[in-house]
Order: C-alpha cells, then sequence, then structure tokens
C-alpha cells in the first residue's frame, strides 16, 4: 500500500518553485496524517505531476493553481483545480 497525501503532497512540493517562477500561487488543503491507498506509486506521481504542469501553463500570472485530498472511508478524492475550474478530479474507491 501507499500513502496517496504524501504522493499528492511531494508532486505539489515539487512543482512549488515553478509555479512561483510562473507568477501562480500554489495553495494545499490535505488531510493532517497519511491516506492509505494501493496502486502504482510511479503512475500516480507521474499523473499528479502531469496535472500540476498543465494547471501551471494554461493559468494566468497572478492566477492560483490548487491541489486537494480529501479522504473519506473507503472512497479518496484528489482534486487539481485553476482559479474556480475543475481541471481534474479522481475518486478513488475501495
Amino acid at each position: 500500500s501507499l500513502d496517496l497525501a504524501r504522493v499528492v503532497r511531494d508532486c505539489a512540493e515539487d512543482r512549488r518553485a515553478a509555479m512561483a517562477d510562473a507568477g501562480v500561487r500554489l495553495t494545499v488543503d490535505f488531510p493532517d496524517g497519511p491516506v492509505w491507498t494501493t496502486g502504482d506509486g510511479t503512475r500516480l506521481s507521474q499523473t499528479v505531476g502531469n496535472l500540476l504542469s498543465n494547471a501551471q501553463k494554461f493559468t494566468d500570472r497572478g492566477g492560483e493553481v490548487r491541489v486537494g485530498l480529501r479522504a473519506d472511508p473507503g472512497r479518496h478524492l484528489a482534486e487539481v483545480s485553476e482559479a474556480s475550474d475543475i481541471i481534474y478530479n479522481a475518486a478513488h474507491e475501495e
């Protein structure tokens, strides 16, 4: 199993400097603890990284990209959004 919160958080932190250089504010919203799930951590990291890269690319200077993760019993929701437009959200049910 893997900690989905850590995967998403690490991807966000990896993009933070590039977003700041592009004049894009990055905000994050994660649970305090781990969010355990099953999956391919490498592929999940690539997917989240690509989504964040695209969000940065299509966000105007001075804009904001938000990345969040919600965990409910048996279900996790990861979301990347720019301003008020949801770019991607994915629910995973266990």
